[in-house]
């Protein structure tokens, strides 16, 4: 007959596989989003900038490889801090590199109107014409790759908790039942192998049963 498969066991070893594949999926997309700050990558396009890159691509590439390697050594919870400094870079980038960056400071210096105290500025004037703004597909890789790595250590922890609620805390009475169980266990394979007289294991049995009182 089969060994009973543990659903408990099954359930945690899928998801310690989700939480690898999705380490290195958020690595990869990092990596792939800190390729186009350099040029374009098919299907992707190029991150471009308002006034030239800002430099960070070679950061976003260093921290994908770092996160990598926390994925591989499975110390998933210093993924957090790859995720945080990824998200703070990108917003580095988005504040001082691209169109909607330069309208937020110029809204916070008051230059986007005459009425907001500055002067109409005609970068700003150009863009309000326009129809809207777009989120160019490689600032979606490089945003989802930063939120992949934030959310991995929660399915660590979730893990975790799970293997906690399926073990129930045993009681003093139950340790203490066991322990008689194992004790008994041990005296009748000595018995049957002849031993100790059925005396002998009959005295011995009756003073594991009076040894320990279940409560």
């Amino acid at each position: 007959m089969a060994d009973d498969v543990n659903i408990g066991d099954v359930a945690s070893s899928a998801l310690d596989g989700v939480t690898l594949i999705a380490g290195y999926m958020g690595s990869l997309c990092l990596f792939i989003g800190g390729l186009t700050t350099f040029f374009p990558v098919p299907f992707l396009g190029q991150i471009t900038y308002l006034n030239g890159p800002t430099g960070t691509g070679v950061l976003y590439l260093l921290i994908a490889g770092i996160s990598a390697y926390i994925t591989y050594t499975r110390k998933f919870f210093l993924l957090y801090i790859c995720g945080g400094l990824a998200a703070v870079t990108a917003g580095y980038d988005i504040l001082n590199g691209t169109r909607l960056g330069y309208v937020m400071q110029m809204a916070l210096g008051g230059g986007l109107s005459a009425s907001m105290g500055g002067t109409q500025d005609p970068i700003v004037s150009g863009m309000m014409q326009n129809a809207g703004f777009t989120i160019p597909t490689a600032w979606m890789v490089l945003a989802g790759g930063i939120f992949i790595l934030c959310i991995t250590p929660s399915l660590v922890q979730k893990k975790n908790d799970n293997s906690k609620g399926g073990e129930p805390t045993k009681t003093k009475r139950d340790q203490i039942l066991e322990n008689r169980m194992k004790e008994l266990d041990n005296l009748i394979l000595i018995y049957e192998r002849g031993h100790i007289t059925k005396e002998e294991f009959n005295k011995l049995k009756t003073e594991i049963m009076n040894r320990d009182r279940l409560k």
